[in-house]
């Protein structure tokens, strides 16, 4: 199942770097306008929130969201159940990413496991990471808070006395035996254009976890054996009009395809019921596949005035196409397992042979974002203004494609019947017909569950700071308006094994709502800041949710609700910042509460036409909706620190604890990650540097299910970094880390499978996280 795709191997990478130097470049100044950045806060800066330049990135060596939770914020998560981000107790469609001003969607297909999206992200392209924490502080979809990702632009590679500039980078990581070669080129063309070009690849095999039980079968407890591989190229061309404003031009594409010999569901599995081994699919003949797709295009300008207190100051742009897939499949060979019953009649229990699966979602996308600001007054009385406004139009697809043989089974089945003697067959029909057609009644493919959905998100905001006796006092009161739309359009494909489309189920849906804010600011003295803030956030309802229906009329059904309301909170934060030329701390406490939680997983009610359905026999393992949750309450603490306590030496320090609970039914929400802590020591005089970092999170003693749920014990973990960059040979740098130096054996809580997220099916060692490795990297900067 393997594919191909954007096939550069390293030694393209490698030979972009040695013929860089070849390149003609001009003679010029450097254009004032390339210094612009368009990072724009909805809200200003809190104490919770973090921010990630190239440099921090490359000293702890990040390569994925995991990194970054394990060695820079323990206010950030990365849920591997369902591969979202987590931050303050929640995740996946609740956090906003965006690229480049771009959203990043985070996908689910709603039945079979396709989800996620936010990982195919190649950090080595990445130039900073803003994570803003707390409700609604960066608009729609930003529940517990947003992640801006900021790609790599010509001005980040280009030195300011060349015309040409080359990053460049090639490194081993022993978490996933992966091996990754970079290079982003960059040159001016004249006096006022410059231009990037680059190129990602990267090659690795499973991440091992700390299980012990190898070979075949359900009892394996040892990750099993994978290899992937990642492509990812991008372009960009920037452009100054004159020295206030500069216009632009990119592209990119990520592909990731991996595929998995999935060891435990092979061999040997034990009927509890007849105590028999029974050999669904033979030894090294299952493989899965799990692949990303992304590609983008923008168009973007920038503004930015000469002068301080300016009516308008700054203006940032982007237009933007994208298109976002993911794909799982399984290629497999079933075994024919033969069931023997009275008289010496046997038959084949289907499906057998060929077995294939093809699971897709798809999200196409265009749309804008717009931001501007300007300022009116002085140091004595300013009123700082910004608006802003994002429209994004889409459309949202959903199919399995599959081979099996059940098409078959049923005229072998009439057959097989038509050859019982009358006198048994009205005793012998019904076990015939349900054993035969078991395995064919819980499988369904070429179909889709969700139909294609057209989807309109519109937000607009407006906030206003005013600031007085040189921004002591700031006041900011803010608004914000969003609406959506989602338009459903049914297919021959959809849902045709679920007794078709009830009344309502495709309905049209829209709304809209206003989200007030207000901010307020306290300069305490000239290294301490106090605040207090209120925000309201808003997150609609997504195509899945709304109208997804799986199942079969002989068992079960699992489906959205086309009446969900949308999820909305409100959240207080209370929060101080002290900074200083050696010291940098921050703490802060939140509390946010949601209304209309959307969760899925509930009982339809009695007066449902679905419930009339099961009275008559029809769906008799039950029929499951989404639901919308009165109220829930999430609250905590996060504190940070980075001290010098001497020259070149440091301490740093980040602290997230939460406690979330369901006030409908007061129970604590699985979401919710324990209360974690970094700690690191450091030593770095610019070209030499070491690095210490302990991981702490206390035991998951609050969960949802005191019977169903793991409890994940605490834990400790060191890591080790260090890098050198000799002056002998300038540009070029070494790196190298020993991540769990003792190879401590630990579970982290968002990833084990809970009784609200999915059913355990592996032994619990599975779970584990990766065990002691190395990282060793060589980065060359022209």
């Amino acid at each position: 199942m393997k594919k191909n795709s954007l096939q550069l191997k390293p030694l393209s990478a490698i030979v972009l770097m040695l013929c860089s130097n070849g390149l003609y470049a001009q003679d010029s100044d450097v254009a004032v306008l390339s210094e612009i950045t368009a990072h724009q806060d909805y809200l200003a800066v809190t104490a919770s929130d973090t921010q990630l330049n190239k440099k921090d990135l490359e000293k702890t060596n990040v390569q994925n969201w995991s990194d970054i939770a394990k060695r820079l914020d323990a206010g950030i998560n990365f849920n591997t159940q369902n591969n979202s981000i987590n931050m303050r107790g929640l995740d996946a469609q609740r956090v906003q990413v965006t690229e480049d001003g771009i959203p990043l969607p985070w996908l689910n297909d709603g039945a079979r496991g396709v989800m996620g999206g936010v990982s195919g992200i190649n950090f080595n392209a990445i130039s900073s990471v803003d994570i803003h924490k707390g409700t609604g502080v960066n608009g729609t979809n930003a529940l517990a808070g947003a992640v801006e990702l900021y790609s790599l632009r010509p001005s980040d590679v280009l030195d300011v006395a060349r015309n040409i500039g080359l990053l460049s980078k090639v490194g081993y990581s022993g978490y996933d035996n992966s091996w990754s070669a970079d290079a982003a080129l960059a040159f001016r063309l004249g006096d006022k254009t410059r231009a990037l070009i680059q190129y990602g690849y990267k090659a690795g095999n499973e991440v091992k976890n700390l299980g012990s039980v190898g070979g075949y079968g359900v009892n394996r407890t040892k990750a099993n054996p994978a290899d992937y591989d990642v492509n990812q190229v991008g372009i960009r061309l920037e452009h100054d009009l004159n020295s206030n404003h500069r216009i632009g031009f990119g592209a990119s594409s990520y592909r990731q395809e991996r595929t998995i010999d999935e060891r435990h569901l092979q061999g040997g599995i034990l009927n509890a019921r007849t105590q028999q081994l029974v050999e669904t699919y033979p030894i090294g003949q299952y493989e899965g596949s799990e692949d990303i797709k992304r590609d983008r295009a923008w168009l973007e300008y920038d503004y930015k005035a000469p002068t301080e207190f300016s009516g308008l100051d700054q203006v940032s742009g982007v237009a933007y196409w994208q298109k976002s897939e993911l794909i799982n499949g399984i290629d497999a060979w079933r075994n024919n397992n033969r069931i023997v019953r009275p008289r010496g009649m046997s038959f084949n229990a289907y499906p057998f042979g060929d077995y294939s699966r093809t699971n897709s979602v798809k999200e196409q996308s265009y749309g804008f974002n717009l931001k501007a600001s300007g300022t009116f007054g002085d140091a004595s009385f300013s009123s700082r203004w910004m608006a802003g406004l994002t429209w994004d139009i889409g459309q949202f697809k959903q199919y399995s494609a599959g081979v099996d043989n059940c098409g078959a089974a049923q005229a072998e089945l009439n057959t097989i019947l038509s050859q019982v003697p009358p006198a048994l067959r009205g005793r012998l029909a019904g076990t015939i017909r349900q054993y035969f057609l078991m395995g064919c009644s819980f499988l369904h493919t070429n179909q889709a569950d969700v139909p294609k959905v057209k989807t309109q998100d519109l937000g607009l905001y407006l906030q206003n700071t005013f600031a007085w006796n040189s921004n002591q006092f700031e006041v900011t009161p803010g608004l914000r308006f969003d609406y959506y739309q989602r338009r459903p359009s049914a297919s021959a494909n959809f849902a045709e094994s679920a007794s078709g489309v009830l009344g309502g189920e495709l309905a049209n849906r829209s709304g809209s709502r206003f989200s007030p804010s207000i901010d307020f600011r306290f300069q305490a003295s000239d290294n301490l800041s106090l605040y207090a803030r209120y925000t309201e956030g808003f997150r609609a309802p997504n195509a899945q949710e709304l109208y997804m229906k799986y199942g079969s009329e002989a068992n079960y059904l699992r489906k959205g609700n086309a009446n969900l309301r949308p999820e909305t909170s409100r959240g207080y934060e209370l929060g101080a910042m002290y900074n200083s030329d050696t010291l940098n701390a921050s703490l802060v406490f939140f509390d946010q509460y949601y209304k209309n939680f959307i969760e899925s997983g509930y009982a339809v009610e009695a007066n449902s036409p679905y419930a009339a359905l099961q009275a008559q026999g029809l769906y008799p393992q039950g029929v499951f909706e989404t639901r919308n949750i009165t109220r829930a309450r999430i609250y905590g603490i996060e504190a940070a620190a980075k001290w010098d306590f001497q020259p070149d030496w440091y301490v740093r320090s980040s602290l997230a604890w939460s406690v979330g609970r369901d006030k409908t039914n007061d129970t604590y929400l699985n979401s919710v990650a324990p209360l974690k802590a970094i700690v690191g020591i450091g030593y770095d005089n610019g070209s030499f540097g070491v690095d210490a970092t302990l991981t702490m999170a206390a035991k998951r003693n609050k969960v949802r299910s005191d019977v169903a749920d793991f409890k994940a014990p605490g834990y400790g973990v060191v890591d080790l970094s260090a890098y050198w960059e000799p002056e002998s040979l300038k540009g070029l740098r070494l790196q190298a880390g020993l991540m769990n130096v003792f190879n401590k054996k630990y579970w982290n809580a968002l990833n084990v499978p809970t009784a609200g997220t999915g059913r355990n099916e592996r032994g619990i060692d599975y779970y584990t996280e990766r065990g002691r490795y190395a990282t060793v990297s060589v980065s060359y900067r022209y």
